[in-house]
């Protein structure tokens, strides 16, 4: 049933042809799979499923044009490494450097990006950093980033110091899902949504973590 379900969700993220979340899922991967690297073999199925979806997506890319997507999954995975395709989103981040140049205590104010500049119809700064620092200013940002720090510092040590397995893997679980939606918010745009489940990771993280 869980390979089920994997084999659904990854299909699922894939075909979202978002860049930024599979960035996102490849580096959550790689930070669980550092941690877990001592338990690997217990863990192929889980591998041999990932290693499906991959050749049947790269088999897709073969299919006739009218069966395709509209983008094709090869051409738009490799459109990550091409600068000139992120070309609107670092004219974007010029704008958004200068906006916090201008107001770099305080920031513009929360949500008033579109205000600010004329860009901000584009769905946001499409950086989260970027994004506090504009609106809530370098303090803000400081704040955001102390969070983040704390909460990977305390994280990584708890790895390696939880001797309950269950609480261990729910805590690399929760950090490795911290970690794709901080990768992926540097590409996009943050959602109240979605937001709303990262900092409910975190704060089970803080109480996993917890001195008992």
């Amino acid at each position: 049933l869980l390979a089920v379900l994997i084999l659904l969700l990854a299909a699922a993220l894939v075909f979202t042809f978002t860049r930024a979340a599979w960035l996102g899922f490849g580096s959550a991967l790689i930070f669980a799979f550092f941690f877990l690297r001592h338990e690997i073999y217990k863990y192929r199925r889980t591998l041999m499923v990932l290693l499906i979806i991959l050749l049947v997506s790269f088999l897709i890319y073969f299919l006739p044009t009218r069966v395709q997507s509209p983008y094709s999954l090869l051409k738009r995975a490799s459109s990550i490494f091409i600068p000139s395709q992120g070309g609107g989103r670092l004219a974007l981040w010029r704008n958004v450097l200068a906006v916090i140049k201008a107001r770099p205590i305080l920031g513009s104010g929360p949500n008033t990006f579109s205000v600010v500049t004329s860009l901000g119809g584009t769905g946001g700064t499409h950086n989260e950093i970027l994004n506090i620092g504009a609106t809530l200013g370098l303090f803000g940002l400081a704040a955001y980033l102390a969070v983040i720090i704390v909460l990977f510092f305390r994280g990584v040590r708890s790895l390696n110091q939880l001797k309950d397995e269950h609480l261990r893997k729910l805590s690399l679980g929760l950090l490795a899902g911290c970690l794709a939606y901080l990768v992926h918010m540097q590409f996009s745009f943050s959602m109240v949504s979605v937001a709303a489940l990262f900092w409910f990771f975190i704060g089970l993280i803080f109480v996993v973590t917890s001195p008992k």
